[in-house]
């Protein structure tokens, strides 16, 4: 997909200074048709109105100054630059001959002249002129002052092209504030602001943090500067923009028509603002598949920037790239190639090598050297991207929020997966090695960073901080229990407070100096793994790849390493046809089970089976693993869901009857090792709970209900209600007579204790080492239509609004029927998100399918494994079917038998599972999955 051009308000600031008296209808004349945005009339009168002041003051006088200065504006407003530019250098000269340089007006020069080298390129002078007028207005006027404001602003806009974007927000959100105090939130120049941070969220991502910003600054403008109005719009091109990235056409294209006929007639067929509303009109056409014309609209703009930009311009580059783009999906490889070529020579002779965005361009040309099978060519592309994308997502860390780390990730992610497209067909060492590397940060770094952020902050000794950090958590369970909410009932703007939580936490990562110190533990190179394997290990990274034009074919594959190998082996495995023949012929996996599998079938099920899920999957690596007996995997896509304990090999035996299998969220874990895994100190137990009732007092020991009668097999989802369980208050029972025995400390909620309040009490500094629940629990794959009485957690597009645990009085809360002052009894996955457990080595989710949910590539699946893993837990045992009721209560006792018997988690859970294997069919007890 090509980058739209978003347009950022840069203000220009007109001079102050009187003017003759005769002169006055000459400059109310300019002014009144500059306010209406007919730059062409506005020059003419600011001709004859800087002629005149000439002929009565002389041209080194300041009322001349103030006049060309004026004139420059309009000059620039109407997208002639070379006429501007020595209008402003002499404006300039003549204030700081009368006034000196600390001086409002002179100021006012080097900002609008700023302005100008920003437009033509020539970043380094823009800034520093922005730097020089902004402290002079500091000086002379204060901060709290629009001229400060604006040259903030305009200073912003220049970093945020710079990709400098944590300082551009601050200052946008600083120029915002400053203009809503002292000019009010009906000004055109606060909409400005709001344009400005809206185009900065949409070109992060963060979507749904740009669109009411955009929403409120369109009327604004619409009603201060009125519909033919340039900035108006801008502004309407912009939301076009964030539409199209959201897909919604419909709304995106009148929009965008709209800015496109708003420029033409104000601006005229060649302009530059016109040049840049037909660019993103073609990127819009193109995304629509309109394909004849968005090259149209492509090839206008060209010759418009050409023309009055000339073929060096950055904006030349940016039409160039998008024809280019179109020309690679419709096969017309040639000119494609020229034009990549002559756009990466335009961005790096502007903005250096090192960027996103001449990354960008040699993404684009390695996808094209692949498609014309020139690999040698994208081989060295593709290394020199690893290299600089690392960086960058490296440095993203240090500003992004989850959501927006998430959005990035997006984004990116396409380069990422650049290397194994190529290595498909051609393997060069160096290649395998980048890639994997690369693959160690990228994969799942937003949960390592959200969990070293909170593990960082609750251990910091900065009262500032820790008062922070305690503000945002407060906020972030208070949004994600209003989200839970249906639509109907909300009583905040969920859009406003998830803005509030997310600066509050893009604050904690500016001012943790500790979380900036952690990001060193992303520095794992595959040598690093390597190096930490024992003689009899493994460690195999499997990656699941779309990649083409049509994106539409799923390769994976799997990168291998041994504890002596050179380098590691890239094995390619099957397409996405052959998975998912394997997979509609395996029983033991993720949402495809026959609960009726019994022991006696177990045979006529891997006789199915062998051929395709071994043949497939683990035939190809075990050429490698002859003298291995620990494996370390990290699966991807839909291998996640996969029981890999369970896959057949040969003659009637399992994978896990070979290998000791330890399950990864990404193989970096073999370097960062969890030494203190015995026996723990604390557990607390959720079981045998009330699902019709709660008691919010935790003070008083209730005992389970014994209302329940109806014995439900498995521990699901009910169509319109939960089942009680009498298997799970046994299990907690047994297991809190194992750990009392030897000492440890236990806290059981059952009956109507069991509630999510108790569950909250439980976080923080002293959470215990296990948590435990024995429940319902449910993952609802994908929303259903929704309307705004339903309950989130059933139709949220959010994932982790679908996932969760059912708690004390989840009947209620199941059915829609729970007020916001109470606990529904539906302990979501994003609501356990927002709790801190960074004590808590271990959660047991010895319920149904709690370790499915939604697969969003290199970040892996959103549910519950990901809601505990970001609350800081480091261990998660969870399930990928519906599993019996009675058969896991035996697991769970032989599990913690063995751990308190002096084994580490993962042993314990080996050992079990080799034990259940011997008297059960998989279906009983290969649900269960142990990752790190």
């Amino acid at each position: 997909m090509v980058t739209k051009s978003l347009a950022f308000a840069l203000l220009i600031i007109f001079s102050c200074s009187e003017v003759l008296a005769q002169e006055i209808s000459f400059r109310d004349s300019m002014m009144f048709y500059y306010s209406k945005g007919n730059f062409t009339k506005a020059v003419i009168w600011g001709e004859k109105n800087a002629e005149a002041v000439k002929q009565k003051a002389g041209d080194q006088d300041t009322l001349y100054g103030a006049a060309i200065g004026d004139l420059g504006v309009f000059y620039f407003s109407s997208g002639n630059y070379i006429a501007a530019k020595p209008l402003y250098l002499k404006s300039a000269d003549i204030f700081k001959l009368y006034y000196g340089e600390k001086n409002q007006q002179y100021a006012t020069s080097l900002n609008n002249l700023a302005r100008l080298y920003n437009v033509i390129g020539d970043l380094s002078s823009s800034e520093s002129l922005y730097l020089k007028s902004l402290k002079i207005y500091k000086e002379l006027v204060g901060e709290q002052s629009s001229d400060f404001a604006r040259t903030l602003d305009n200073l912003a806009v220049l970093y945020s092209e710079g990709q400098k974007y944590s300082s551009c927000e601050k200052m946008f959100i600083q120029a915002l504030d400053i203009r809503k105090k002292i000019l009010g939130k009906e000004h055109w120049e606060y909409a400005f602001s709001l344009n400005n941070l809206a185009s900065l969220y949409t070109f992060l991502g963060n979507y749904a943090a740009a669109e009411p910003l955009f929403d409120e600054a369109i009327p604004i403008l619409k009603k201060q500067l009125g519909k033919k109005h340039p900035d108006y719009a801008t502004a309407l091109g912009n939301l076009s923009i964030v539409n199209s990235n959201l897909k919604n056409y419909i709304k995106a294209e009148p929009l965008a028509k709209e800015d496109c006929e708003i420029k033409k007639e104000i601006f005229g067929e060649e302009s530059q603002a016109y040049a840049l509303a037909l660019d993103n009109l073609a990127g819009l056409y193109y995304q629509m598949r309109k394909g004849i014309v968005s090259e149209q609209l492509y090839k206008k703009a060209i010759a418009i920037r050409k023309k009055i930009l000339g073929t060096g311009h950055l904006d030349y580059a940016t039409s160039l790239l998008g024809l280019a783009f179109y020309y690679t999906s419709t096969e017309n490889y040639f000119l494609a190639d020229s034009l990549y070529k002559e756009v990466l020579s335009i961005r790096k002779n502007k903005l250096g090598e090192k960027n996103v965005a001449c990354m960008q361009v040699l993404k684009y040309q390695a996808d094209l050297y692949i498609l014309m099978k020139k690999y040698s060519k994208a081989s060295i592309l593709i290394l020199d991207i690893l290299t600089e994308e690392n960086i960058f997502l490296k440095n993203k860390l240090d500003f992004l929020s989850e959501k927006e780390l998430l959005e990035y990730l997006r984004q990116r992610e396409p380069a990422f997966i650049l290397p194994f497209a190529l290595l498909w067909n051609y393997k060069t060492p160096k290649l395998i090695q980048a890639a994997y590397n690369s693959r160690l940060l990228f994969k799942g770094v937003t949960i390592q960073n959200t969990n070293g952020l909170n593990r960082q902050l609750s251990q910091s000794k900065d009262s500032l901080l820790i008062k922070l950090w305690k503000d945002y958590k407060i906020n972030k369970s208070l949004l994600n229990r209003v989200l839970t909410q249906p639509v109907a009932t909300r009583t905040l703007n969920v859009d406003s407070f998830n803005n509030i939580v997310n600066q509050q936490e893009k604050e904690l990562l500016r001012q943790s100096a500790e979380y900036r110190n952690m990001k060193d533990k992303l520095n794992i190179t595959w040598q690093d793994v390597r190096n930490n394997l024992k003689y009899n290990e493994a460690a195999i990274e499997f990656v699941s790849f779309r990649y083409g034009l049509s994106d539409t074919m799923l390769n994976t594959a799997a990168m291998l390493i041994r504890p002596n190998d050179t380098v590691p082996f890239f094995i390619k495995l099957f397409e996405e046809g052959e998975l998912k023949m394997a997979l509609n012929n395996f029983a033991y996996k993720a949402l495809v089970i026959n609960s009726n599998t019994k022991k006696n079938n177990e045979h006529n099920i891997l006789k199915k089976t062998k051929k395709n899920i071994y043949n497939l999957l683990w035939q190809p690596l075990e050429t490698y693993l002859t003298k291995t007996n620990t494996i370390y995997f990290a699966p991807n896509g839909i291998l996640q869901n996969l029981a890999f304990a369970a896959i057949p090999t040969k003659n009637g035996a399992l994978l896990c009857d070979k290998y000791n299998l330890v399950q990864l969220v990404s193989t970096r874990q073999v370097v960062i090792k969890d030494s203190n895994t015995q026996a723990p100190a604390s557990i607390a137990l959720f079981g045998g709970i009330n699902y019709n009732k709660q008691n919010t007092d935790t003070t008083i020991a209730v005992p389970a209900d014994p209302y329940a009668f109806v014995y439900r097999q498995n521990r699901s989802a009910g169509v319109d209600s939960f089942s009680y369980l009498p298997g799970t208050l046994q299990e907690v029972e047994d297991i809190k007579r194992k750990m009392e025995l030897q000492q440890k400390k236990v806290s059981i909620y059952s009956g109507i204790m069991a509630t999510e309040d108790a569950f909250r009490n439980i976080g923080g500094t002293s959470s215990p080492t296990v948590i435990h629940f024995a429940t319902h629990g449910f993952n609802i794959p994908t929303p259903t239509t929704q309307n705004k009485f339903n309950n989130s957690y059933k139709f949220s597009d959010n994932p982790l609004l679908r996932s969760g645990l059912v708690l004390a009085g989840g009947n209620k809360g199941w059915k829609g029927k729970s007020n916001f002052d109470e606990d529904d009894g539906i302990l979501t996955a994003i609501e356990i998100s927002s709790v801190s457990l960074p004590n808590t080595k271990l959660v047991v989710l010895s319920a149904c399918e709690t370790g499915t949910g939604e697969l969003r590539g290199s970040e892996g699946i959103f549910g519950l494994q990901r809601a505990f893993k970001l609350a800081g837990v480091n261990y998660i045992m969870a399930s990928l079917w519906q599993v019996p009721d009675k058969e896991t209560g035996i697991f769970m006792n032989l599990f913690y038998a063995n751990w308190l018997a002096g084994k580490n988690i993962r042993q314990a859970f080996t050992i079990t599972q080799q034990t259940m294997r011997k008297k059960y069919a998989p279906y009983y007890w290969a649900a269960f999955t142990l990752v790190q």
